[in-house]
């Protein structure tokens, strides 16, 4: 039996919208992308007061949340502990000369205060955005690098003893791969991000994206797969990470830029 020309064209019209919906709707009659909805950060439970041994920690620009992965959690809590209400503090010349040398979280009813090593790392992850106009900001990749909050001399020489007190701290601006100069402190978090704004002419990337509000691709199309500075995965747009007035080098504190 032999199929009409207009029974032809509707199986044909089925088909491309098959195939479209077999993609996640990215291309189904020209629709967008799909589009996942920035969520807050989900914050842990309260750790019982004590000292706990950390392995690492990473920090997410979008969110601003902390993620302090422990060796030694209390009974009953799980190994990351998630927050956007942390403290960090060098670990002590007292602290050293105890022999207390590693990076360890103490909680003490206060905000949690993260002690390290003045070389420790921590994995930041950028969120490179694009302003699709009429307010929407879409996460359109993620690029993977690491900052060191109290490295070089010149760390000492810009905040003197706040060092060695907790501090809220804000990292600083994420240019060309790499976090640049230095960022915001204080002893609350609205005094850190006054004080980023105050030296770089504009609010932290997760102060602005809490404000506005934004979208992301989805988890899969947004991981960086490499290590280090940069991503492999390259996307569309182009980030809205202003390029900072201070000359100070990468990872927090580092070299200077030439």
């Amino acid at each position: 039996m032999r199929l009409s020309s207009t029974s032809s064209l509707s199986l044909s019209l089925a088909a491309v919208a098959a195939v479209a919906l077999s993609l996640g709707g990215a291309a189904c009659f020209g629709g967008a992308e799909p589009l996942e909805r920035g969520t807050p950060v989900v914050e842990s439970p309260a750790l019982p007061p004590g000292s706990y041994e950390v392995q690492s920690i990473a920090y997410d620009d979008a969110d601003g949340g902390w993620r302090v992965f422990l060796l030694t959690p209390p009974l009953g809590a799980k190994p990351v502990f998630t927050t956007t209400n942390l403290k960090l503090a060098r670990l002590s010349d007292e602290d050293i000369a105890a022999g207390k040398t590693k990076a360890r979280l103490d909680v003490d009813g206060d905000a949690p205060t993260a002690r390290l090593p003045a070389d420790f790392q921590v994995q930041y992850t950028h969120n490179v955005t694009e302003d699709r106009g009429e307010g929407q900001v879409v996460v359109v990749r993620q690029e993977a690098t690491t900052w060191s909050p109290f490295m070089s001399a010149m760390a000492g020489a810009a905040l003197g003893n706040m060092l060695f007190s907790p501090m809220y701290v804000y990292p600083p601006p994420y240019v060309g791969g790499a976090l640049s100069g230095y960022g915001g402190y204080g002893a609350s978090r609205m005094a850190a991000q006054s004080s980023f704004q105050q030296t770089h002419g504009a609010l932290p990337q997760s102060a602005k994206l809490s404000r506005s509000g934004y979208s992301k691709r989805p988890s899969s199309m947004l991981k960086s797969t490499g290590s280090g500075a940069g991503s492999s995965r390259l996307g569309a747009g182009k980030s809205t990470t202003s390029r900072p007035r201070s000359g100070f080098g990468s990872g927090g504190f580092g070299r200077r830029r030439r």
